[in-house]
């Protein structure tokens, strides 16, 4: 990425003012750049890593403000340290770059940018970045902001003609051993796939554990391991509402699905 700071000066929208620079430091105020980039956790196949979205900072010029294509975030706030807001909203891509110029103090200071996108209350990725400022000379830096995650909880109803409609209240009940699951995030990237287990007395489910605020897809089996060959008793593919399920706030994050009898295939699992 080509990060020459003189010409991408000229071509930032200042968007803080001298007051509303940081206010750990004294010294007279200079120009910084602060950039921003966005990167998602992954857990697939027991390993943790990391996807970077929207690592194409300098756009060609003349395309424009718009959202971030990949990450789904529509504009960012900037804060110092200790939360006291430099900015209001600016838009993803400011002036055609991932960037904004604030007004800084001379010495060490810290720069939180939060994105967010519209329509949605809660934040989606944060991180900060420590910028230098020596001698009054403009500087720059780039805070990676990784995806806020929330604890996500899928309580899978395994029904057949012998449980009812409330399906069976545990995996021993329904001769189940394992479900093999798996999300995509809405940008179509695969972010989770595991095999989880199911005790005889666990309630049928999977507990994803931490994952990545946004619209997601998601793929479940109930497989009975105890054929020779194991078998896929309940399944769903791609379940979603339009434009993938809400995993933002509190109450989107623990839900009942219905999973029903048969293997399905359509959408393939990831």
């Amino acid at each position: 990425m080509n990060r020459a700071a003189a010409p991408l000066l000229a071509s930032l929208l200042t968007v803080a003012i001298a007051a509303c620079g940081p206010t750990t430091n004294q010294g007279p105020l200079t120009e910084v750049s602060v950039y921003w980039e966005f990167e998602r956790y992954t857990f697939i196949d027991g390993v943790e890593g990391f996807l970077a979205y929207d690592a194409n900072v300098n756009w060609p010029p003349g395309t424009g403000s718009r959202a971030c294509p990949q990450s789904g975030v529509d504009f960012v706030t900037i804060t110092d340290g200790f939360g006291n807001p430099l900015t209001g909203s600016i838009r993803c891509v400011n002036q055609s770059v991932q960037g904004a110029l604030l007004a800084g103090f001379e010495g060490p200071n810290t720069y939180v940018v939060t994105g967010w996108r519209n329509g949605v209350a809660a934040p989606l990725y944060q991180g900060q970045v420590t910028i230098q400022v020596v001698n009054g000379v403009p500087t720059f830096g780039t805070a990676i902001a990784a995806g806020i995650p929330d604890l996500l909880t899928v309580d899978a109803i395994l029904a057949d003609a012998t449980s009812g409609p409330s399906g069976y209240p545990t995996c021993g009940l329904a001769r189940i051993q394992r479900f093999d699951a798996a999300l995509r995030d809405r940008f179509g990237s695969l972010i989770w796939r595991n095999p989880v287990r199911c005790g005889v007395n666990n309630v049928p489910g999977v507990s994803f554990d931490l994952v990545d605020r946004d619209n997601l897809f998601l793929w479940m089996d109930a497989v009975d391991e105890t054929p020779v060959v194991p078998e896929i008793v309940w399944s769903i593919c791609g379940f979603r509402t339009p434009g993938g399920f809400p995993h933002f706030l509190a109450r989107e994050n623990r839900f009942s699905l219905l999973l029903p009898l048969g293997m399905c295939t359509t959408p393939p699992f990831p």
